[in-house]
C-alpha cells in the first residue's frame, strides 16, 4: 500500500476470516480512485489486533483523524526521527534522499512478489490500475495461495517454520561470526605449531661461547 493508502484504513476494511487476512482499500483514497483488495501477512495480523482490540468497525487503524495531507506528513516526521534515532542517516550517493525511507518497503515488496509471482502480480498488489483486471479475473482462492507463497519472504520475524528478515541476518552474522571464530583457531594453532618447531630448532643449534 502507498503510504495514505495504509492510513486511511478503518477496522471495517479487516477481514480477519479471511487466510491470509484481507484488506479492502476504499476508492475515495487510493491514487487512482479505484477500489481494490490485498493483504496481510500472519506476523502483520497479529500486530493489527492488537491495535484495533478497542477500537470501533468506523475507527481508523493507523490515525487517529484521517486528514491525507497531514497525516502522511505526520508520519513521515515520525519516521524521520525513529530513522535518526536508530542511526540510519546512510544517503544515496549525490542524493539528499535517505537509503532507508518509508517507500523503500513498497519498493522492496514489489520486488519480491515480482520475483516469487511476477511482475504483473507485483503491479495489481501495488495498485496500479492497468493491471487489476488481469488479476481480478484469476479466483480468489488462487489470489490468496499466491500471496502465501510470497508472504514468507515478508515476514520480519519469522513464524517459525520461515526465518525472517531479522532472523537472516542474525543468521548470517552468527555464520560470519562462527568463520572469524574457526579462523583464529586454525591460526592459534599454527602459531603453536611455528613456536614448538622454532624451540626444536633452538636445542639443536650449537651455542655460541
Amino acid at each position: 500500500m502507498r503510504l495514505g493508502e495504509a492510513l486511511s484504513l478503518r477496522k471495517k476494511d479487516f477481514d480477519f476470516t479471511k487466510e491470509p487476512t484481507m484488506v479492502s482499500i476504499q476508492a475515495s483514497f487510493t491514487k487512482t480512485r479505484e477500489a481494490r483488495e490485498t493483504y496481510i501477512s500472519s506476523e502483520a495480523k497479529k500486530l493489527v489486533l492488537d491495535l484495533i482490540r478497542n477500537k470501533k468497525d468506523s475507527d481508523f487503524v493507523f490515525a487517529d483523524n484521517f486528514d491525507s495531507i497531514m497525516s502522511v506528513n505526520l508520519e513521515e516526521t515520525v519516521f524521520t526521527d525513529l530513522r535518526k534515532r536508530c542511526g540510519f542517516t546512510e544517503r544515496y550517493e549525490n542524493s539528499n534522499r535517505f537509503v532507508v525511507n518509508i517507500h523503500a518497503f513498497r519498493a522492496y515488496f514489489h520486488t519480491m512478489a515480482s520475483r516469487i509471482n511476477g511482475t504483473e502480480y507485483a503491479n495489481a498488489l501495488d495498485g496500479h490500475t492497468s493491471y487489476l483486471g488481469q488479476y481480478y479475473r484469476i479466483s480468489p482462492e488462487d489470489r490468496a495461495q499466491m500471496y502465501e507463497k510470497l508472504e514468507p519472504h515478508l515476514l520480519i520475524y519469522g513464524n517459525g517454520e520461515q526465518p525472517g528478515l531479522l532472523q537472516d541476518k542474525l543468521e548470517g552474522k552468527n555464520k560470519e561470526i562462527d568463520n572469524l571464530t574457526r579462523i583464529i583457531i586454525e591460526m592459534k594453532t599454527d602459531l603453536e605449531k611455528i613456536r614448538k618447531r622454532q624451540d626444536r630448532l633452538e636445542k639443536t643449534m650449537p651455542r655460541v661461547q
